[in-house]
């Protein structure tokens, strides 16, 4: 969930309400992602997902030879009934010039 990114200078943050932290998570979410896998086990013995390359094409060709298993449980959709506006006055983003 977004709630749970607690950083993105460098690289994206998550951490749960015990404090424990998972950082550089985007290529594998990307890869994640890209190969519509919505439900996934992912064990990892350190605080950082490996960089591999700099890209998710490593996690891409690991998640494909893994032996995927499509689920016989259906996936839960949310539908957003309203429109959502959200006005900034200031960037948000960690590593503008204003900040």
């Amino acid at each position: 969930s977004f709630t749970n990114v607690t950083n993105t200078l460098l690289n994206t943050t998550i951490s749960n309400e015990f404090n424990v932290k998972v950082s550089t998570i985007e290529h594998l979410l990307g890869a994640l992602f890209g190969l519509v896998i919505d439900n996934a086990l992912v064990e990892i013995d350190n605080d950082e997902v490996p960089i591999l390359d700099g890209s998710a094409k490593e996690f891409i060709e690991i998640l494909t030879n893994c032996g995927l298993e499509k689920s016989s449980e259906p996936i839960k959709i949310i539908k957003i009934q309203k429109k959502l506006h959200i006005i900034m006055e200031k960037s948000s983003f960690p590593l503008s010039p204003q900040n």
